[in-house]
């Protein structure tokens, strides 16, 4: 099952809470590049930020995508979906259950970002 045969609503539910994380992130960069008081030590402040926020982002968008997957597929009572289960509450083994959905949900949103500056036709 791909990311466009879901249901609209948690379509809806999967971009917004994702979303709210990306933006969550780069709030808390921009708090840490522009709270330096020189101009010379942004970038260093600026990309140890990153360097230690794009882990938590990426195990964020992770669980989000695979859990979303994980209610939209069928799963029974049994051994296989108490797996999918497991396998979708692993961190980092979850972006692998669910890269399909993930490079969907990327896709989404830059084309949002690219239609909300105008970029984007389509």
């Amino acid at each position: 099952m791909q990311f466009s045969d879901l249901s609209l609503v948690l379509q809806i539910v999967t971009a917004l809470i994702s979303s709210w994380i990306s933006l969550i992130v780069l709030w808390a960069l921009a708090i840490e590049i522009f709270s330096s008081p020189r101009r010379t030590g942004r970038l260093g402040r600026g990309l140890r930020a990153f360097a230690t926020l794009a882990p938590a982002w990426l195990l964020a968008q992770g669980y989000v995508v695979a859990i979303a997957k994980w209610f939209a597929i069928q799963n029974s009572i049994s051994l296989v979906g108490l797996g999918e289960l497991l396998w979708a509450l692993t961190p980092g083994l979850n972006l692998i259950y669910a890269y399909d959905w993930a490079l969907e949900l990327l896709a989404f949103k830059a084309a949002f970002v690219a239609a909300l500056f105008g970029f984007w036709n389509g």
